[in-house]
């Protein structure tokens, strides 16, 4: 019998060969457990289908997710979710050695904290560990999340720049703020940290969804070519800035103009009376929609035929409306933060100003410049697909696209004196 056992092992290695690569272990924890659809989950779904789908990797790419505390392979996520059929293993526990990577791909502080030891762990057995950093905001204005959030953003920061070989941002401007932050909070560590960047993708649409879209009828009658209409797209919480632009539409609205504002979001935290005053404001399905929730392909919809995107939030890790609206030729106005100038550079026109008033100058400017043609220009944005996003967040894992290296604190060699 147990001579039967071998030839029928060898004959299963001879008909699936090992795959001598070393393994990208990348965390879906959130995924597998919640599926929620949040924007950074957008995100990650994204990098991973690509990286599911390109056989040549230099890495075998392994979801993960954590459970009681050990990370198992997250076979039946990748099958159901991603159409990955050749992982057809059951969820067993993860198997690392030296020479393998592991992304925590998604942001999950609460999980990363508590399983401090988990990490530690992988660093011994010889693994590299990378994060994703989508933005140090919680950190940088903790006034504009909930106390909670912000601390426990806080001790995922403090862990992961403890914990990790390298950390992944979504644009120059958080690598450099992650940079400031390390070297005000040095982190307790051993070795060097890397800190790269890669930019997020923005694919065309699918044409298909577009032909059963389905438009809210006050918001359908927004996009006749003759209606002038502004987009904004993000939830609604307080950095978003759509308090200010309330005020400026009202401001508008009281000299006649007849603009229109369309926003596109959920609420979200610190924002009560701001979706009170949205729910019973008396423009509300006249000249002010809010869409709390639209599908893809309405999103598409809006971005094809609005006047202008309106992006006037006072704080992002990269501006994902901005080049969505470009991939659809639809103009820009932004705030002239620094993300937005990477994301945008000549291709959006940008506002000064925190009041209504100044912002409802920038609208009327902004209109009379597009009237007389010498608006910016969206063309002028080159948008990454989610390919090249992948493919470049894989080049920050190989240890390319590094802006910043933080130095591990040097050891004093000196004996003590006898």
């Amino acid at each position: 019998m147990n001579v039967f056992r071998q030839v029928v092992r060898a004959m299963s290695v001879l008909q699936h060969p090992v795959d001598p690569r070393p393994r990208l272990f990348v965390d879906i924890t959130l995924l597998v457990l919640t599926n929620t659809r949040t924007g950074i989950q957008r995100v990650s779904r994204n990098i991973l289908q690509q990286w599911l789908d390109q056989p040549n990797l230099p890495h075998r790419v392994e979801p993960v997710y954590l459970c009681e505390g050990v990370f198992r392979l997250a076979r039946k996520a990748a099958r159901r979710e991603f159409g990955a059929i050749r992982l057809k293993r059951r969820d067993v526990p993860m198997r690392a050695k030296a020479g393998d990577l592991f992304l925590g791909l998604e942001l999950a502080p609460q999980l990363v904290a508590a399983n401090l030891p988990v990490y530690e762990q992988l660093r011994r057995d010889g693994v590299r560990i990378h994060f994703v950093v989508y933005d140090l905001l919680p950190v940088l204005h903790p006034e504009w999340f909930l106390a909670s959030t912000a601390a426990e953003f806080r001790t995922w920061v403090q862990t992961v720049t403890r914990v990790a070989d390298g950390l992944a941002c979504i644009s120059v401007a958080v690598s450099d703020e992650v940079k400031r932050w390390c070297d005000q909070n040095p982190p307790p560590r051993d070795r060097p940290l890397a800190i790269g960047h890669f930019p997020l993708g923005a694919d065309p649409e699918n044409r298909r969804a577009i032909r059963s879209v389905f438009l809210p009828p006050e918001a359908a009658d927004l996009l006749l070519p003759e209606t002038r209409s502004v987009l904004m797209v993000g939830t609604i919480e307080p950095r978003k800035g759509h308090a200010q632009a309330l005020a400026a539409f009202e401001r508008l609205w009281a000299q006649g103009e007849a603009i229109h504002l369309i926003i596109v979001g959920a609420p979200g935290w610190k924002s009560d009376a701001l979706i009170e005053r949205l729910k019973t404001h008396p423009e509300n399905g006249h000249r002010l929609v809010w869409l709390p929730s639209l599908d893809d392909a309405g999103l598409h919809a809006l971005y094809r035929h609005a006047t202008v995107l309106l992006a006037a939030s006072q704080g992002e890790g990269y501006g994902l409306p901005i080049v969505e609206a470009a991939r659809h030729g639809l103009p820009i106005l932004a705030r002239d933060i620094p993300v937005f100038r990477e994301v945008a550079g000549a291709g959006a026109t940008y506002f000064h100003g925190g009041d209504g008033a100044s912002l409802a100058r920038a609208l009327l400017d902004w209109f009379a410049h597009s009237a007389a043609g010498d608006a910016a220009r969206p063309e002028r944005i080159h948008p990454f697909s989610w390919e090249q996003s992948a493919r470049k967040l894989m080049q920050v894992l190989a240890g390319k696209r590094i802006r910043h290296v933080i130095a591990a604190p040097k050891v004093d060699q000196k004996q003590p004196s006898a």
